[in-house]
């Protein structure tokens, strides 16, 4: 969410599918399993401060690779002259050392094209030695592990340097009363403020210094320690349209939603246009137009 205190404001969510007719919005090529990915990057993109510090910014030497690649990207993303509808995350991925999408093409077609033409397992494998069946199946199953969006935001905004993440950056005051009645705090900083939907702790925090945005992360997956597992919390939850933190508004206009399980299943970004104000569904390579009346948690 944005900070309406600064200028009209923005605000992003975690949650949990599309319609509408398709969009001028160019969608983002799915890599193998990089859906979390993608719907962290439409958002970052669909940032207006963010975008405009990432295409005018000057990276440091620490952060180059990564905010060279975010803008040339966000370069593709803004152009729409005859350009193919979706665009290639190959340079963010190979920046982030994400090993998901950096298969080549070769080594998948021949781990997977006979499986994909429906021939048995054994007779795909049969067309190349036991080393390199063993090496393209591990690569394979890689390509298809899915990960977590909000440890990618994260780490996208801690690579890309100060500067960019500051859009994000704000500090949490957390406070404690000791049994004698003594109060004493402690603050930290955070671009994201995770929140769990069956809190029952006594700890009480405020923020203490608000960001432009405010990202918030719901918690839905629990560790269930009668089956071992973690579970996911599947109940609805009430976001609104606007937030007031104290003399700080925020607007939603982002959120990231997971369908599925944690270790499998799909994201998809809900984003307000800040040109527009119309609300787009980002699916991957697919991008349609939707209504914030669907946005139901």
């Amino acid at each position: 969410m944005t900070d309406d205190t600064v200028k009209p404001v923005k605000g992003l969510v975690i949650r949990t599918e599309e319609e509408g007719a398709l969009s001028h919005y160019r969608g983002l090529r799915n890599q193998g399993a990089t859906c979390y990915l993608n719907a962290t990057l439409q958002v970052l993109f669909m940032t207006e401060a963010f975008r405009e510090r990432v295409l005018l910014g000057t990276p440091c030497d620490t952060s180059e690779i990564l905010v060279s690649a975010l803008k040339e990207l966000f370069e593709e993303l803004s152009s729409q002259d005859g350009a193919p509808q979706s665009v290639s995350t190959k340079g963010v991925i190979k920046a982030l050392g994400i090993q998901n999408g950096n298969v080549d093409a070769h080594t998948r077609d021949k781990a997977s094209g006979g499986i994909g033409a429906g021939l048995p397992l054994s007779l795909a494998v049969e067309a190349f030695n036991a080393v390199d069946a063993v090496d393209a199946l591990r690569s394979i199953f890689a390509l298809c592990e899915q990960q977590d969006a909000v440890e990618h935001f994260l780490e996208i905004l801690e690579k890309a340097g100060p500067n960019l993440a500051e859009v994000f950056s704000g500090t949490m005051r957390n406070n404690r009363v000791c049994s004698e009645g003594h109060t004493s705090h402690d603050d930290s900083s955070f671009k994201s403020i995770p929140i769990a939907l069956n809190a029952r702790d006594g700890t009480s925090c405020e923020i203490h210094e608000h960001p432009a945005v405010l990202a918030l992360h719901l918690k839905r997956f629990v560790y269930d320690y009668r089956s071992h597992m973690f579970k996911k919390n599947e109940c609805p939850v009430d976001v609104p349209l606007r937030l007031s933190l104290q003399e700080h508004e925020y607007s939603l206009y982002a959120v990231i939603n997971h369908s599925g399980s944690r270790h499998g299943g799909h994201y998809t970004a809900d984003i307000r246009s800040f040109t527009e104000n119309k609300w787009y569904c980002f699916n991957d390579s697919y991008v349609r137009e939707t209504n914030e009346r669907k946005l139901k948690w």
